[in-house]
């Protein structure tokens, strides 16, 4: 039995003599791992349409412990990020995120869109770094950042500047600061960028504040370092790379 799907290649390992396992983010069915057969055979034909961080159509049969792609057609491929190593950087960081985050089965269409949406910008050099599709991502799994109550007590923090803790994902109040190490510090411009990009993925630049928190934040989520990007400054005592 077969069905089809579109699905983003978020990553691929090697299986077998000839083999490739495919982790693919789809719409339809969530994130889930797929066999290509014989796909690093040299005159593969499923191989070019199955590439990293490509768009593609799917026609996958059930297995016992794994389906089967037995049709692909690429719609958009990774080698558009081919011609820059920046780009590369950006969509892998992003794509490796994405794979981190969530679990086998996750299905969320608004992640899916938003992928879609950055691997666009990205690929048109639109998306000048890569901290508001840290934020959105975020945001669309339910970690967005509490900007307007203190996620110590819930008292309402005022507009203005005011300190933040990435690691419970918000503002504080001034009492909570107090009980609180380290912090950053968000102006109320920052604020304003950090609700802007939790609420719909824009390609702008983020503010040096908002860069940080959303680094930290993310930080705080991923389940270890990445592994194409182990620079992650934070809790492995490394710098993050982030395309920026």
């Amino acid at each position: 039995m077969t069905y089809a799907a579109t699905g983003i290649i978020l990553r691929r390992r090697d299986s077998g003599e000839w083999d490739r396992v495919y982790t693919v983010l789809t719409r339809e069915h969530g994130k889930f791992a797929c066999v290509g057969k014989g796909t690093r055979r040299p005159l593969a034909k499923l191989a070019a349409h199955l590439e990293p961080y490509s768009v593609t159509e799917l026609v996958l049969a059930h297995g016992r412990s794994m389906d089967r792609v037995t049709f692909a057609r690429v719609m958009a491929s990774g080698t558009r990020f081919a011609s820059s190593w920046e780009l590369i950087r950006q969509v892998a960081f992003i794509a490796e995120c994405v794979d981190a985050l969530t679990r086998d089965a996750h299905r969320d269409a608004g992640l899916y869109d938003f992928l879609c949406a950055a691997f666009s910008a990205i690929a048109e050099q639109r998306c000048a770094d890569t901290s508001s599709c840290i934020i959105r991502c975020l945001s669309i799994l339910g970690y967005a950042p509490e900007l307007e109550r203190c996620v110590g007590c819930r008292a309402t923090v005022p507009p203005g500047i005011a300190a933040a803790d990435p690691v419970r994902g918000g503002v504080l109040c001034l009492r909570c600061r107090a009980r609180t190490g380290e912090v950053c510090m968000l102006r109320s411009e920052d604020r304003a960028q950090l609700a802007s990009m939790a609420a719909d993925f824009q390609c702008i630049p983020a503010l040096p504040a908002v860069q940080a928190f959303a680094r930290a934040q993310l930080l705080v989520h991923l389940p270890g370092p990445l592994r194409s990007f182990p620079e992650l400054t934070g809790a492995w005592g490394v710098r993050m790379v982030t395309g920026s």
